[in-house]
């Protein structure tokens, strides 16, 4: 997915880009409007995520909320990222200029590596307390432990970090 989005995006007109893989599902239709009203309201912030519902296999959804994140600086966010990807790819509406590019050498915690590198590149992000997107859990395409253990490693060794929590 990485590989091709970056090659969209590449070729994209628009300012904004929405990263969605075939795991996530747009569950309010005001998703969109939402994070588009807070970029075109809010300039100084380059990318806008928010709540989401978790999709387990059997139908059942759970709520998932980013408690204080948005309270938090770049900085604050950044240490907390470090530790574990905080915020999910799904639904994070992107200002086009801001938003980097996958770095495929460390699949597959690409997303990870790039909300890291937007940070580091001095992206502001800003929450949105309402659940307006859903990830299904047990996707067919998502990776193995194993696999996102090897990407976790490389994309803390891209940052001089040699464990993985």
């Amino acid at each position: 997915m990485a590989a091709q989005f970056n090659l969209a995006a590449g070729l994209s007109r628009g300012e904004y880009l929405l990263p969605m893989g075939s795991d996530d599902l747009a569950s309010d239709p005001d998703l969109l409007k939402e994070e588009v009203e807070i970029l075109e309201s809010l300039p100084e912030y380059d990318v806008v995520y928010c709540d989401h519902w978790l999709l387990r296999p059997d139908g059942k959804r759970v709520r998932i909320k980013y408690r204080g994140l948005g309270d938090l600086s770049r900085e604050e966010l950044y240490q907390r990222m470090l530790k574990k990807q905080e915020i999910a790819h799904g639904a994070t509406l992107w200002r086009k200029e801001k938003m980097p590019r996958y770095d495929l050498s460390v699949a597959p915690a690409d997303d990870w590596d790039l909300f890291l590198t937007a940070l580091e590149n001095g992206a502001n992000f800003y929450h949105i307390p309402k659940r307006l997107w859903t990830y299904r859990v047990g996707h067919p395409h998502m990776s193995g432990t194993e696999a996102m253990a090897e990407g976790c490693k490389k994309v803390l060794a891209k940052r001089g970090i040699n464990t993985c929590n």
